[in-house]
């Protein structure tokens, strides 16, 4: 449920002159806002105020009393295409034009079956080998994790002898006589509510309550996970990884907690020159591009 992407449950199905206040997701609206002050105030230290911005967000009701947006499940993911939770739980995102296309060509894969799947090009596109996409899923349920389920597909790669994971986060619902199929990149998501949340509760109670909900919603039955502040990083950065892969999230979440390795490449140690990133040349001379 999002009540975001239109009128039902706000006055009740209101008639409009226009649609400017459907699709909402799309827009910078109030929960977008409040999602945003708590990744700002997680990311500069303030925990009290970004478990209480993320918290506004988790428990918001519509004036019948409905949620305002929920925790995607199983019935938000499609059949061959995806339509994926970014849909169901958005917060804010972007609607691209051709987003289907441009996904098939960085990462390869696409449906299921069909014409359109493509074979995996790992010199030019962004593809995670069989051991790393298993080490991703590691101890989790993957028999019922939807994530492990039906956000991946495996995909062969130019010799047919290679399976690569592909991930289908982007890949949309496509007619066979369209050849653009636009689709929602997601900014924010209540996903990310839940863990910023858990991260910055105020008791481990609180911590477990939230964060078992979150993974109930995943297909994961978790019972306590955490007994100590110690325990919390370490799980949420798995998770961080698995729910918001191909989002851009890690990198600051590996910036915010200063770490000097990141998943996937543990070899390189990463430096704090690393974690700045350079400005675009226009910045110093606008003449350039």
């Amino acid at each position: 449920l999002n009540t975001l992407t239109s009128t039902s449950g706000t006055s009740e199905d209101l008639e409009l002159e226009d649609d400017f206040i459907t699709n909402r997701q799309m827009r910078m609206n109030y929960w977008a806002v409040k999602g945003l002050q708590a990744r700002y105030y997680l990311y500069t230290g303030q925990k009290d105020k970004a478990y209480s911005a993320a918290k506004e967000v988790i428990d918001a009701k519509t004036i019948s009393g409905m949620p305002v947006v929920e925790l995607s499940s199983m019935s938000d993911y499609g059949g061959d295409g995806v339509k994926f939770n970014s849909e169901s739980e958005c917060l804010f995102g972007l609607w691209v034009s051709d987003l289907y296309n441009i996904s098939v060509s960085l990462l390869g894969g696409g449906p299921v079956s069909g014409s359109n799947r493509t074979t995996i090009d790992p010199s030019s596109m962004l593809a995670l080998t069989s051991v790393w996409y298993e080490d991703l899923f590691r101890e989790t349920n993957t028999a019922t994790d939807i994530r492990y389920r039906k956000m991946w597909s495996q995909t062969l790669g130019m010799s047919t002898t290679t399976v690569f994971p592909s991930i289908r986060k982007y890949y949309v619902n496509r007619e066979s006589d369209d050849s653009e199929v636009e689709g929602v990149i997601p900014v924010l998501r209540l996903s990310e509510m839940y863990l910023i949340a858990v991260e910055t509760a105020p008791t481990f109670a609180e911590a477990n309550k939230l964060y078992e909900e979150y993974m109930l919603s995943k297909g994961n039955a978790v019972n306590a996970p955490f007994i100590s502040e110690n325990d919390i990083q370490p799980e949420l950065e798995k998770e961080y990884r698995r729910e918001l892969f191909a989002e851009g999230q890690m990198f600051y979440f590996y910036k915010r907690h200063k770490m000097e390795t990141m998943w996937s490449k543990g070899s390189v140690t990463v430096s704090e020159n690393d974690y700045i990133l350079p400005l675009p040349n226009s910045e110093f001379n606008p003449n350039k591009k």
